[in-house]
């Protein structure tokens, strides 16, 4: 008879999420959209068009929450009617020319800089005497969760993003500077996904585990005997289906990591 014990749950750790573009191309991409609508609310799919990406694009919606977590962007709605428009320090930062305005400015960047939680908790701790790339690195994946690709691309957006700002040692982070963002997590971030991820909503035989109310577990089978489980609400929309899809894609940066190249063995 099939063993049918359930496996103990490990606690599942909220791992951070990064931008996916640096400060400075997230300005780039707020100018162009302050070009087209002014501060006037956009459609999402209209927003990321401006971009030059397709409606509902992956890449486009990396942009948006790189946007948001830098705090570019004002959001209202969501789901197939989520609207989004430059924020107020956004247009500030815009208008302030560099020459007459340089010192408000400056603090307006280096504000900006440091909105996403994850910018704000490694400046705390080591402000500008950042260790060295290896030593952030083993941090960032035994400490805090992420998988190897996401560290490979998030050290060096961190650190172009706080040379851009011009932040110095003499620059502090406020005690509540990422409490808005944890507050109203963005659907659409990049997760730097734990490489410790529970494998609880499966049993040891496949066995769905009793879903919340209004959800459904899909049980979906991997290479080998591995099983990936996904908790979803029923019944869906057609644009919440289409929506995941695209957010599982942009997940993917974070959880798929490369194939390592064969050693040759030459030097």
């Amino acid at each position: 008879m099939a063993d049918e014990t359930t496996p103990t749950t490990k606690k599942k750790q909220r791992s951070p999420s990064y931008p996916g573009i640096g400060l400075e191309a997230a300005i780039t991409r707020a100018k162009a959209l302050y070009k087209e609508e002014n501060r006037n609310y956009a459609h999402v799919d209209t927003a990321i068009g401006h971009w030059g990406y397709k409606p509902k694009s992956g890449a486009g919606l990396v942009v948006l929450a790189a946007l948001k977590k830098f705090g570019l962007i004002d959001e209202e709605g969501g789901g197939s009617t989520r609207k989004v428009r430059i924020s107020e320090d956004a247009r500030r930062l815009l208008l302030l020319d560099s020459a007459e305005h340089g010192a408000e400015r400056s603090r307006l960047l280096k504000t900006l800089a440091l909105k996403p939680t994850i910018h704000a908790e490694l400046w705390k701790k080591y402000s500008s005497a950042l260790p060295s790339d290896a030593s952030l690195r083993l941090e960032l994946i035994t400490e805090r969760g992420f998988t190897d690709l996401a560290v490979r691309e998030f050290i060096p957006q961190f650190r172009a993003t706080i040379a851009y700002a011009g932040l110095t040692s003499g620059d502090k982070v406020a005690d509540n500077e990422t409490a808005s963002e944890e507050a109203n997590p963005d659907p659409f971030e990049i997760p730097a996904v734990s490489q410790q991820a529970s494998t609880a909503p499966v049993t040891a035989v496949g066995t769905p585990t009793k879903p919340q109310p209004n959800t459904r577990v899909l049980n979906l089978p991997l290479p080998g005997d591995a099983w990936a489980a996904l908790q979803v609400p029923f019944p869906m929309t057609e644009d919440a289906w289409e929506q995941m899809l695209d957010v599982l894609k942009v997940m993917k940066r974070g959880i798929v990591q490369l194939p390592k190249e064969p050693d040759t063995g030459e030097d």
